[in-house]
């Protein structure tokens, strides 16, 4: 195949996926040059798999259609968990596989790309923005100097590629608010850093209520989602079997900080059972 860019990544219902094709969807989901974006993936969601059939590049395919689009000027995060510390493993910065999708692991290991040291919630990426939000990130997850404080500062982009409205930056919204079915709750372990070195580590992490913790939390995540297509404020683009979300990051606080003022309970599917 002489041009690679016509290669076929998925056959649907609706037609062959191409990349032009993927390019043209993420632009429709609001995605353009020089944008900061997340990207919560599952690259299966769009079809059954085209004429592509090495993994490797039909994932590097798949990067192509982002880049072609953010450009050198953009930066793309995806997340990279492990949950080490919860797991009571050492989490290895280099080493640790991504526990989110085919896509996040090979970003995670693309030359070039950075990975924070957080040993529950990672995320890898590359670009201008990447050092300023993957850096040095604090001891909180979801707290002051965390991943998630920093992407908001910069109002990235936060998109579901292939996925229903899912994303972890739901977690700092409950945070700040101060949800009662999450509590902090610290982990210890210890960290291999980029550099080899290994260090002790400790973090904090607002975890959900457990039934052992008297609590049955269970999420509806599309509500926050749903309350933001219905304002406008969240860019949908179908594309083959599935579709790509495109929403701003302070957007889904503000809206998010808005639905828990009027019901704690908002982002649940229903008000939590006392076990």
């Amino acid at each position: 195949m002489s041009d690679e860019s016509e290669a076929i990544l998925y056959q649907t219902d609706y037609g062959v996926i191409r990349r032009k094709d993927i390019e043209m969807a993420l632009r429709s989901a609001g995605v353009s040059r020089g944008d900061v974006i997340m990207v919560h993936s599952d690259a299966g969601a769009f079809g059954k798999l085209g004429n592509v059939f090495d993994r490797k590049r039909f994932l590097q395919e798949i990067l192509e259609a982002f880049l072609g689009v953010i450009t050198e000027a953009g930066t793309l995060i995806a997340p990279t968990y492990t949950y080490s510390f919860c797991r009571k493993e050492v989490f290895d910065v280099k080493k640790s596989a991504s526990n989110t999708g085919l896509f996040s692991e090979f970003i995670r290991q693309r030359p070039g790309s950075l990975r924070s040291e957080d040993p529950i919630f990672s995320h890898a990426g590359f670009g201008p923005a990447a050092h300023e939000l993957l850096d040095g990130v604090g001891n909180d997850c979801f707290g002051a100097n965390s991943f998630f404080d920093r992407f908001y500062g910069l109002n990235g982009k936060l998109i579901n590629f292939g996925k229903f409205f899912d994303i972890t930056f739901i977690h700092y919204i409950e945070q700040k608010f101060g949800v009662d079915y999450r509590y902090m709750k610290r982990f210890s372990g210890q960290i291999f850093g980029a550099d080899g070195a290994i260090h002790s580590r400790e973090v904090d992490y607002y975890v959900r209520a457990l039934p052992e913790d008297g609590m049955d939390v269970q999420y509806d995540m599309p509500r926050l989602g749903n309350e933001l297509e219905r304002r406008g404020l969240l860019r949908r683009s179908s594309l083959g079997a599935s579709f790509i979300l495109g929403s701003q990051a302070r957007d889904c606080f503000d809206v998010g900080v808005e639905m828990l003022r009027g019901d704690m309970y908002a982002f649940l599917r229903n008000r939590p059972k006392s076990i």
